[in-house]
């Protein structure tokens, strides 16, 4: 993904405002054409933020993805069918075909490349592992679909390991009581909406909100060290 220019799908919009956002040739390096397409740079999350397209267009076999977003998990027991509106994921939902046509930040439509009814699977084991209080992490395997726009051969499996950031109680649980107590000011406090923050409203984070969530991510690894080592083979 190209990341660092967000604001050019707004500067897009409006006349002026386009002439700012670079053009350059783009080859797709899996087909044999000459001519590149002229094509506007912009930020990596306008299209795939989690990078997984091209990984899969290499055919990489295991693949491991932190997901370190800001919107907290559905409640499946709530939910019947996983929809835009009830977790509005631009990076999630296109992989597995959900429609996010609702969003204006990116275009997310050519990105379909795993069955549709994985998504419940994978969602109810990230809910799982947090009602037992543990990190949300979730090892799947996939059937690659086909999808021409971004040169993907199908009828191939792919094996994820997926740390989702959310919530653990186990981890609450080990902090410092006055970090507890922060914790439940919620917005109000110095910890903010931890762990779920925002990067594209907000322009700085305090010192305390990046030691914590590099904490967590720190234990999410380090409490499932076994299952990562087996996973990478090392």
């Amino acid at each position: 993904g190209i990341v660092g220019m967000a604001f050019a799908l707004m500067f897009r919009q409006r006349l002026l405002a386009n002439r700012l956002v670079p053009k350059e040739n783009y080859w797709n390096a899996l087909t044999e054409k000459e001519q590149g397409l002229l094509m506007q740079y912009g930020d990596g999350g306008l299209t795939d933020n989690l990078a997984i397209l091209p990984m899969v267009q290499r055919q990489v076999k295991r693949i491991v993805v932190f997901f370190n977003g800001y919107i907290p998990l559905p409640d499946m027991e709530t939910t019947k069918e996983i929809t835009y509106e009830i977790f509005p994921s631009t990076n999630l939902l296109p992989l597995f075909g959900v429609s996010v046509e609702g969003t204006k930040f990116g275009d997310f439509k050519h990105n379909h490349i795993f069955e549709k009814e994985k998504l419940d699977e994978l969602i109810s084991g990230f809910q799982d592992m947090k009602r037992e209080g543990k990190p949300a992490v979730v090892r799947q395997r996939l059937r690659v679909l086909e999808n021409k726009w971004w040169n993907i051969r199908g009828n191939w499996e792919v094996e994820i390991l997926w740390f989702y950031l959310e919530h653990s109680d186990n981890f609450i649980s080990r902090l410092p009581e006055d970090t507890k107590a922060e914790l439940l000011k919620g917005k109000e406090g110095s910890l903010g909406n931890f762990p779920h923050y925002s990067t594209f409203d907000k322009d700085w984070f305090r010192n305390e909100e990046i030691n914590l969530l590099q904490a967590y991510t720190e234990w999410c690894v380090l409490e499932n060290v076994d299952l990562l080592k087996e996973f990478l083979n090392v």
